[in-house]
C-alpha cells in the first residue's frame, strides 16, 4: 500500500521523466519561474460539536486561508501545437476552520440587575498546517497566450494541528480568568489526514514583458477527493488567484542560417499523367417491401398493431412508525439503511413489488427521499418509551433516526425536531407484552407532502404483432459493394440495417417493436433501400406503411385485473390507533384524495381490519366501526360534490392474516381499512375505435 507522503515523490519522478522526455522532441518555447497566490478554501463537512453527538450541534461550513509559494515548469506545444503540460511544486501555511452555533443557549443569572441573561457565543474548529504540494496536469491553448488546463493534485501535510474552543461573541461576560475563548475539552479530538488528493482546473492568461520573461496571472478550483480528517468527513473546495514571473530559457536558441541560394537546386515541374476515367456499365435496379408479420413470420393483410397496455398501480400508506427493541435506541436491523451513494438510486417506484411490510421497512429511506425532494419540509420525531425504560431512550430513538436522515440523505438537522414523549396520539395497552412493544416507537409527524400515501405505479406493454418485416429486392449486373436499409417515423430515423451488420443482403429483415417505440406509431413508417454495385452505381426504393392503431388498456391492482371499459382503484387507510376507530388527521386527508377520485354511478367496499390483541368478537367489531368511520366520511364529502349513483358496501373481517401480528408492525399495519372503487374508466381511455 502507498503511503500518501508517497504521492509528491511520485508525482515528482513523473514530473522529471516528463521533463527529459521531451529533449527527444522537436524543441518548442516553455518556461520555468517562481508562482505565488492567496488561496480561499470553502471547508464542508459533518463534525459534531460534542463527541459522539449531534444533537448538540454540527460543524458543517467553514473557509481557511492560505498563501502558496512555488515554483512551475509550463510546456504549452508539448504534446500538440494546442495540447501542453504543466507541472509545479508549492508550500503553502493555511489558516482556518468552522464555525456555528451552539443549539442550546448559555444562560446565567445577573446578580446585579437580577433575573437571567443569555451570553452570545459559538463553537469554533480552527486548523492550521503547513504542507507541500505537487500538480501536474494538462492544458488546451484555444488562443495563442490563453490556457485552459486540468490536473491531478497531492500533498503532505509537514504538520498540522486541529483545535475546538467556545467562544463568547458580545457582552462583557467571560469565562474565568478573563478569557473570551476556551478549549473546549468535550468536544471532538480530530487529527489531520497526512496526505492529501484531488482534481484540479484552472485558466491563464501570458502576458510578455520582453523576448525572455512573461508575467502568467492565473485562477484555479482545486477540490479535494479524500476527507481531510481521518476521523470525519472534511472536504475542502480551494478557489486560487495567483500569478508567475515566467523564464523562456528556448528564446535564446539561434536558428541555423537559410542555405545560399545557388545552393538550391530548382525543381522541376511534375509531368502530368492523366488516364481516362474507366468506363461504367452494366444495370441495377433496387425495391423494398415492408409489411407487418405475425409470431409465425405469416405476412398479414393489413398493417394493425395491437398496443396492450397493463397499469399498475398501487397506493400503500406510510405508517409514520419505526419501532426499537426493548432498550435500545439503535434503528433495528430489519428496516433497510443504505449508504449515501445508493441514496441517488433510490426511487419509491422501485417498491411497486414489495408487500406492505418491506415497504415498511423502507420507512427511513422514503422519508428521505421526500424530505431532499421538497427541501422546506419539516418534521418532527416523537420518541416512546415502555414500562421500566428511563424517558431519556425516547429522545435517543428519535435521535437516531435524524442521525441517520442527516448522515445518509443529507438532511439539515434543523429541518428535523425531536419532540417530547406527549407526541405520541394514542399509547398501547401497557399490561400486555403487545402493547409495551408497540410503545417502544417514534412518531413521525410532518406534512403531508411527506407522509401522504405511497403512489406506485408501472406500464407495462405487449405488441401485436410484435415485428416489422423489410423485404429488399435489387439487381446488380456488376455485382454488389455495398449496402444499407433505413427504417424512420417522418424525419426520424427509428431502425438502421447494412451491409456491416449482417453481410449479404437477404429477404424478411425484422424490425421488434419495443415499449420504449410505442410513441413512435402514431404514423407510417418509411423504409429506404440503397444499394451501390462494383462500379460506383447507385440506386435506391422506397416503401411507406400506414399504421391503425387499435390499444387496448387494463388497470391491475392486486393482481386483479379490470378490461379497458372500467377501472379498480385500491386505497389503504393507515394507521389506526390502538383499539380505536377514529380515522385522525392523516386519513381524513387520504378521504378527500379518494373523493376527488370517484365519479358518477361508483362501486365502493369498504372492509375493516384489526390486529389480535383483544377477543375474536371484540375484533370484529372493532374492524366494522374502523370501516363505517370511513364510510360515513366518504360518503359526507360524495354527497357535497354532488356525486350520485354511488353504491356503498361495508364489512369487518376481525384480525388481518396479511401481516405477522408477532411484530408490532404487523399489528399496526393489521390496523386498517381496505377501499376498492369500480368504476367507469374516464372519457378519452380505452379501446380506441378503429379507422
Amino acid at each position: 500500500m502507498i503511503r500518501p507522503w508517497l504521492c509528491p515523490i511520485l508525482l515528482g519522478i513523473l514530473a522529471v521523466g516528463i521533463l527529459r522526455a521531451q529533449d527527444s522532441l522537436p524543441r518548442r518555447d516553455y518556461y520555468i519561474g517562481p508562482v505565488a497566490g492567496y488561496e480561499i478554501d470553502i471547508n464542508m463537512g459533518q463534525i459534531p460539536v460534542f463527541r459522539g453527538s449531534a444533537d448538540c450541534g454540527t460543524f458543517t461550513t467553514g473557509t481557511s486561508r492560505s498563501i502558496p509559494i512555488g515554483v512551475r515548469y509550463l510546456h504549452p506545444t508539448f504534446i500538440s501545437p494546442v495540447w501542453g503540460i504543466s507541472v509545479a511544486a508549492s508550500w503553502s501555511s493555511s489558516s482556518g476552520g468552522f464555525v456555528t452555533s451552539p443549539t442550546d443557549p448559555l444562560i446565567f443569572r445577573d446578580t446585579v440587575n437580577g433575573g437571567l441573561r443569555e451570553i452570545p457565543h459559538e463553537y469554533r474548529l480552527t486548523e492550521n498546517s503547513r504542507m507541500i504540494r505537487a500538480d501536474i496536469g494538462i492544458g488546451y491553448r484555444p488562443a495563442e497566450r490563453l490556457t485552459f488546463g486540468f490536473g491531478i493534485s497531492a500533498g503532505y501535510r509537514l504538520a498540522a494541528t486541529v483545535t475546538q474552543t467556545d467562544d463568547i461573541t458580545g457582552g462583557t461576560t467571560r469565562f474565568g480568568g478573563g478569557r473570551s475563548e476556551v478549549t473546549m475539552t468535550e468536544g471532538e479530538h480530530l487529527t489531520h489526514s497526512p496526505g492529501t488528493f484531488g482534481l484540479f482546473t484552472n485558466i491563464s492568461y501570458r502576458l510578455p514583458l520582453s523576448k525572455r520573461f512573461s508575467i502568467l496571472p492565473e485562477l484555479s478550483l482545486r477540490y479535494d477527493l479524500p476527507s481531510l480528517l481521518n476521523e470525519r468527513n472534511w472536504h475542502s473546495l480551494g478557489i486560487t488567484a495567483g500569478a508567475g514571473l515566467m523564464f523562456d530559457p528556448a528564446s535564446d536558441t539561434v536558428a541555423p542560417p537559410p542555405l545560399p541560394p545557388q545552393q538550391l537546386q530548382p525543381q522541376q515541374p511534375p509531368i502530368a499523367r492523366t488516364s481516362p476515367p474507366p468506363q461504367r456499365s452494366g444495370a441495377a435496379a433496387a425495391a423494398i417491401d415492408l409489411y407487418s408479420v405475425d409470431q409465425a413470420n405469416n405476412r398479414l393483410p393489413a398493417a394493425t398493431v395491437h398496443i396492450y397496455e397493463v397499469l399498475y398501480r398501487r397506493r400503500s400508506g406510510m405508517l409514520g412508525t419505526v419501532y426499537f427493541d426493548r432498550g435500545s435506541s439503535a434503528i433495528p436491523s430489519r428496516y433497510r439503511m443504505i449508504s449515501r451513494d445508493e441514496t441517488r438510486r433510490f426511487a419509491a417506484d422501485s417498491l411497486a413489488g414489495l408487500d406492505a411490510m418491506r415497504i415498511h421497512y423502507e420507512a427511513l429511506n422514503l422519508l428521505g427521499a421526500r424530505l431532499r425532494e421538497t427541501p422546506g419540509a419539516t418534521i418532527t420525531l416523537g420518541g416512546l418509551t415502555s414500562k421500566g425504560e428511563p424517558a431519556v431512550l425516547g429522545r435517543a430513538r428519535a435521535g437516531s433516526i435524524r442521525r441517520y436522515l442527516a448522515d445518509t440523505w443529507g438532511i439539515d438537522t434543523s429541518r428535523v425536531s425531536i419532540a417530547t414523549d406527549g407526541v405520541a396520539p394514542k399509547r398501547s395497552n401497557e399490561k400486555s407484552e403487545d402493547g409495551r412493544a408497540e410503545n417502544r416507537r417514534v412518531e413521525v409527524i410532518g406534512s403531508r407532502g411527506v407522509t401522504s400515501p405511497i403512489v406506485m405505479e408501472r406500464t407495462r406493454r405487449e405488441f401485436e404483432p410484435p415485428l416489422i418485416a423489410m423485404d429488399p429486392k435489387f439487381t446488380a449486373d456488376a455485382g454488389v459493394k455495398r449496402w444499407n436499409i433505413t427504417l424512420m417515423r417522418d424525419a426520424d430515423t427509428i431502425g438502421r440495417y447494412s451491409s456491416l451488420d449482417t453481410g449479404d443482403l437477404t429477404p424478411n429483415i425484422n424490425w421488434q417493436i419495443t415499449s420504449d417505440r410505442a410513441g413512435i406509431l402514431q404514423t407510417s413508417l418509411q423504409a429506404e433501400l440503397r444499394v451501390e454495385d462494383s462500379l460506383g452505381n447507385v440506386v435506391t426504393g422506397n416503401a411507406k406503411l400506414p399504421l391503425v392503431i387499435e390499444r387496448n388498456i387494463r388497470i391491475v391492482d392486486r393482481n386483479e385485473a379490470l378490461d379497458s371499459a372500467r377501472e379498480r382503484i385500491i386505497y389503504t387507510l393507515l394507521p389506526f390507533d390502538y383499539n380505536s376507530a377514529e380515522l385522525g388527521q392523516r386519513n381524513q386527508g387520504v378521504i378527500r384524495e379518494i373523493a376527488a377520485a370517484v365519479r358518477n354511478g361508483a362501486r365502493i367496499r369498504v372492509t375493516g381490519y384489526a390486529d389480535r390483541t383483544g377477543s375474536n368478537a371484540g375484533n370484529i367489531d372493532l374492524s366494522r366501526r374502523r370501516a363505517g368511520s370511513a364510510a360515513r366520511a366518504l360518503e359526507s364529502l360524495l354527497d357535497n360534490r354532488q356525486v350520485r349513483d354511488v353504491r356503498f358496501s361495508t364489512s369487518g373481517e376481525g384480525v388481518s392474516d396479511q401481516f405477522d401480528n408477532d411484530l408490532p408492525e404487523g399489528r399496526a399495519l393489521s390496523r386498517e381499512v381496505e377501499i376498492v372503487i369500480e368504476q367507469e374508466m374516464p372519457k378519452g381511455i380505452g379501446r380506441a375505435p378503429k379507422g
